[in-house]
């Protein structure tokens, strides 16, 4: 997501914050902490109900659209776009709790951590209710990955 920004800021391309309404970080925090790294780059967003089937959306104007409503709502949302008439699109992409680290509501794991590829140890430390999500993603899923 930073360098999306970055790219973002540097082309001058808008980007739109669609962010869950009962979530930690609303789009507007978001977008406020995302200007103190990047003070020019054009932002606006939306607060919706993640499974809300009947969300209308004015984001014509926008090429990023970046969406924090965890998997597999963003999915599902950022698949319902494509029929839609949402103007110059050019990217859309899920970003979880993102939002929440930008914001600086949540911690990322340590610098080390990150290079190690264990920040998924850290976030179960964290939120060990995650240990059901996280155990089918980091031993599951490689384990079904490496039999096909």
């Amino acid at each position: 997501m930073g360098e999306i920004l970055r790219m973002a800021n540097k082309r001058g391309l808008g980007v739109c914050l669609v962010a869950n309404s009962d979530g930690l970080s609303g789009w507007k925090e978001t977008a406020e902490a995302i200007k103190r790294m990047y003070p020019d780059i054009r932002t606006g967003g939306i607060d919706l109900v993640k499974n809300d089937p009947n969300y209308k959306l004015q984001i014509t104007n926008y090429s990023v659209i970046f969406c924090n409503f965890g998997a597999p709502f963003q999915e599902k949302f950022l698949h319902s776009l494509k029929q839609g008439n949402y103007g110059n699109i050019r990217l859309a992409m899920g970003v979880g709790g993102s939002f929440d680290f930008w914001v600086g509501k949540q911690r990322r794991a340590p610098l080390w951590m990150r290079n190690y590829g264990l920040e998924w140890l850290f976030r179960l430390w964290k939120q060990p209710g995650r240990f059901r999500r996280i155990f089918r993603a980091v031993i599951i899923f490689p384990i079904k990955v490496i039999a096909s």
